[in-house]
C-alpha cells in the first residue's frame, strides 16, 4: 500500500483528559480509490504551555482506605479552579492493595503513580517524589509542587487557598496547624512538645509551626535545595523530623514565604498513628540540637491576616482588663486597635471604652452633683 497523503489541513479539536483540556491535532489520511479505506492515525497530543501548574504530590504506604477518598475530593475541590493540576502519589511498597485502588482513577484524573520496590519511610518517599517532580518539569519557575499525607489529614479544602498564595507571587507557602482538636493523644503531646524543643535551638522568623508536612514550594525553590544538597539526601530524619527538614531546607532559597492557618483532620482516618510521642520527640530534640544556631530570617510577607487581627485584637482587650467581648467590637474600633501595632496596650489605658482619648474630656472625671466635691 502507497503512502497516505492528507487531503486536507489537519482539523484541531478540545479534548478534556480528566480536568484537562488538551488540543489534539488528528491528520485525517484517505487511501486510494480502489479500496485501501481510511487510515488509522494516532492522534498526536500538544501540551499548552500553561499546562500543569500545580503538581500535588502524595507520599503513600498502606493507604488503601483513604487514598482513593482523598483523590475523589480533591477532584472536586479543584473542578472550579481555573488552573491546570497534575497528582503524582509515590507508593513506598504498599502491601495492602493501595495501588490496585488507585488504578481506577487513572482514568478520571491527571494522575502518575511511581511504585518503590522497597520500602524507604517517609522521608525517602518525600525525597523520592520531589526528585522525581524536579527533574520532569520543563518549567520550574511556572510550576509549584504540594505536598499532602495520603491518609487524609491534610484536608483538600485548604488546596484553593495554596494556590491563591501561589499565584500573588510566593515561592514557599507552608500551612501552620493552629488547631489539632480530634488528634489522637501522641499527635497532641508530639505537636506541643514540638515547638518547646526546638525553639531553644532553631528557628524561621515568622514561621511558628516548623513540623508541619502541608508546603507547597516553588520548583525553582527545590532545585536550588537539591543543588546546595549536593551528593548528600536532603531528607535523613523521619516522620516530623523530615518536615523540618525541608522546611529549613526550601526556606534559604525562597525570595518570598507566606503561611496560612490549616486544620488537620484526623476523624477520615481509619488506622492508628504511626507517630510515637516519647520517641518523635527525642528525634527532634536530637535534630534541633544538631542544628543548634539556625536561625533563618526568612522573608515572610504576609501571614494569614484575620488569625493576627484576632489575636492582636484580644491581646488589646487583656491589656485593657475590659469585659467586652470581641465579636461585640464595632469594624471602626477594632481597625483602631489593629493600628496599634503592638502600642495598644499602653494606649488602651489612655483611652474611655468610647475610643476617645481621656484627654478630650478635659483630663478630670466629671464630678456627680448629688455628692460635694472631697476638701483638700
Amino acid at each position: 500500500m502507497g503512502a497516505l497523503a492528507p487531503e486536507r489541513p489537519p482539523e484541531w479539536l478540545s479534548l478534556w483528559v480528566g480536568t484537562r483540556r488538551y488540543s489534539v491535532e488528528i491528520p485525517i489520511a484517505t487511501g486510494n480509490r480502489r479500496g485501501s479505506g481510511h487510515g488509522l492515525v494516532t492522534p498526536r497530543f500538544v501540551i499548552p504551555h500553561s499546562a500543569a501548574v500545580l503538581i500535588i504530590g502524595i507520599p503513600v504506604h498502606n493507604e488503601a482506605t483513604t487514598i482513593g477518598v482523598l483523590l475523589w475530593r480533591l477532584r472536586t475541590v479543584l473542578a472550579d479552579v481555573s488552573r491546570e493540576y497534575e497528582v503524582v502519589v509515590y507508593d513506598d511498597a504498599s502491601t495492602d492493595g493501595t495501588v490496585d485502588n488507585l488504578t481506577p482513577y487513572m482514568r478520571v484524573l491527571p494522575l502518575t503513580v511511581l511504585r518503590g520496590k522497597t520500602r524507604v519511610g517517609a522521608a525517602g518517599a518525600t525525597e523520592a517524589l520531589i526528585r522525581h517532580v524536579a527533574r520532569s518539569t520543563k518549567y520550574p519557575k511556572r510550576d509549584a509542587l504540594l505536598l499532602m499525607q495520603g491518609d487524609f489529614t491534610d484536608a483538600p479544602e485548604f488546596v484553593p487557598e495554596f494556590l491563591r498564595r501561589f499565584e500573588g507571587g510566593a515561592d514557599l507557602i507552608i500551612g501552620e496547624r493552629r488547631s489539632i482538636g480530634d488528634a489522637p493523644v501522641a499527635i497532641k503531646r508530639l505537636h506541643t512538645a514540638s515547638r518547646w524543643l526546638l525553639r531553644p535551638f532553631v528557628g524561621i522568623r515568622g514561621v511558628h509551626d516548623l513540623t508541619t508536612g502541608f508546603v507547597l514550594a516553588r520548583l525553582t525553590v527545590l532545585r536550588d535545595a537539591i543543588r546546595a544538597a549536593g551528593d548528600r539526601p536532603l531528607l535523613t530524619g523521619d516522620g516530623w523530623v523530615a518536615h523540618a527538614e525541608l522546611l529549613f531546607a526550601a526556606a534559604p532559597e525562597a525570595r518570598r514565604i507566606e503561611t496560612i492557618a490549616v486544620r488537620p483532620n484526623y476523624g477520615t482516618r481509619t488506622r492508628a498513628t504511626r507517630r510515637a510521642a516519647w520517641g518523635d520527640a527525642l528525634a527532634l530534640a536530637s535534630w534541633g540540637w544538631s542544628k543548634r544556631g539556625t536561625r533563618l530570617a526568612a522573608n515572610v510577607v504576609a501571614r494569614d491576616e484575620p488569625e493576627r487581627r484576632r489575636i492582636a485584637d484580644a491581646e488589646v482587650l487583656r491589656a485593657e482588663d475590659t469585659d467586652v467581648h470581641l465579636t461585640e467590637l464595632p469594624d471602626s474600633r477594632r481597625a483602631r486597635r489593629v493600628e496599634d501595632d503592638g502600642r495598644g496596650a499602653r494606649r488602651g489605658r489612655d483611652r474611655d471604652r468610647r475610643g476617645k482619648p481621656r484627654e478630650e474630656r478635659g483630663g478630670e472625671r466629671p464630678v456627680r452633683a448629688d455628692r460635694p466635691e472631697r476638701e483638700a
